[in-house]
Formats: structure tokens, sequence, C-alpha cells
């Protein structure tokens, strides 16, 4: 982002007209909100996202929405996401990519950086999109976790559903010197999908300063796969010691 920008943070005002659910920003409240006027509007299939002139994207949904509910246990989870493939403008320059519309429901007074899932239960969770020069595409999200909290949702940019499952493992997980993930496999029903870091992909802003929470930008695609991408994105969360503490001893660090 350059120097002296900010992004939109502030109270909004939410309305669903039909099919179409509206997200924008209330009017200017001194000391309320910062960043330029935001709008987010959604219909079934079509997303437009605006921060006055500084960001403006617009795309379509591919593949259906996901569900993940954790309805026991310490802390009860519903979460959702939608899927967007975009285009648009980023502080004066153009941009494609990737969008996710997510929504995450827990017990009151719980967030997700206080839930036990943050402090051990997620090990590693990777949402992803990657548009190959065929011009198919592929976009999903894929968790491996303990106690059985594992998960992936992949479609295609046609609505073909590859995955939607809960047999999910990781293998082969290879660490750069400064403990962020370099490379790694998940196994998805048996296929292995093959991360990759991407140079200068580490975030330790997200990490507050410790090293238990190691989040990197990477590549994601099936192993083995050969087409070539030319637009692509993953998010790669990712939990160290407590991905040593449940493959070694089978304990969640958080508990």
């Amino acid at each position: 982002m350059p120097e002296g920008r900010e992004f939109f943070r502030g109270p909004v005002i939410t309305t669903v007209d039909d099919d179409t659910y509206r997200m924008a920003s209330k009017p200017a409240e001194s000391g309320y909100a910062t960043g330029q006027p935001f709008e987010l509007v959604r219909t079934g299939t079509e997303l437009r996202y605006r921060e006055g002139e500084e960001l403006q994207f617009s795309g379509r949904r591919i593949g259906p929405g996901m569900q993940v509910y954790v309805p026991s246990g310490p802390t009860p989870l519903l979460y959702t996401s939608l899927q967007h493939r975009v285009s648009g403008t980023a502080f004066g320059k153009s941009g494609e990519g990737f969008l996710w519309l997510d929504q995450c429901y827990l017990p009151p007074g719980v967030t997700w950086r206080n839930s036990d899932f943050f402090k051990g239960v997620e090990l590693a969770w990777t949402p992803f999109g990657t548009e190959y020069a065929d011009g198919s595409i592929e976009m999903g999200h894929i968790c491996y976790g303990a106690d059985g909290f594992n998960f992936s949702l992949i479609a295609t940019g046609d609505g073909e559903v590859l995955h939607c499952t809960s047999d999910v493992a990781a293998r082969d997980i290879k660490y750069k010197p400064d403990t962020f993930p370099e490379h790694m496999y998940y196994e998805v029903d048996g296929t292995d999908w093959e991360w990759s870091a991407v140079d200068d992909g580490e975030l330790p802003d997200q990490a507050s300063g410790h090293d238990f929470y190691r989040s990197s930008e990477g590549y994601l695609r099936r192993a083995g796969e050969t087409r070539t991408p030319v637009v692509y994105h993953s998010y790669n969360e990712f939990f160290p010691p407590a991905i040593k503490a449940w493959e070694s001893t089978g304990r969640i660090i958080g508990r």
C-alpha cells in the first residue's frame, strides 16, 4: 500500500433487496472511520468492491459457497466462504486476482485469534486461486488441522467441484531458516496438491513478533501440474509449533 494511505475501517450499513446484498460505509462520522467510502455489492453470481477511487474490483463467483460447521467442543464454529475471480484497479494500477467473502460465527466474546482454532487446532490453512494460460480456473480452500479439523472445497471456473471433503492430510513440510513455510504437500481425497512459497512471500507483520504464527503467500497447484499460471494467489496460514506438537505427541498446544 502506498505510504500514507489507509484501508476503510468503520461502521457499515447492510441492506438486502431481492437477490442483491449491499454493505456500505455510513455517512462520515468524525473519529469513527478511516480510509475512503466503502461499498460491497453481491448477487448470487457477481460481486463489486469499492473504496472510493483507491480500490475498485468486480468479478464473478467461482463454485458453490463453502460451509464449515463444528457444532460441539470448546469453541463451536460456523464458517462460510464465497469465492470470486476479480479484476479492477488498486491505487491507480490495474490488478487481477481472487477475492473471498468469508463470515465467521463464534460464541459471544470469542474472536478467531482467541479461539481454540487459532491456538492449536488449525495447523495449516490455504485459500488459493489460480487461472492458467488456457483460461481455466481452480479456486478453493485446503485446511489441515488437529483433532479432525480437516476440510477442503476446490471448484473450477466452470462450476465443477473437484473436492468437497474432510479427507485432508499434510506431509513433507519444509521450512525456511526463519521458520516460515517453504514447501509442502496437502493430500486431498488422496490427491497431492503442492504448495510453494513465492519470493518475499513471508508476512512477519501478521505474527506480532512471535514464531507461533507464520503466514506466507505462495502458489498452490496439483502435483505434476504443467499448465502455465497467469494469475495466482494463495495465503498459507501456518503454525509450526502447533504442527510439531500434534504430529509428535497428539497434543493440542492451546489446551
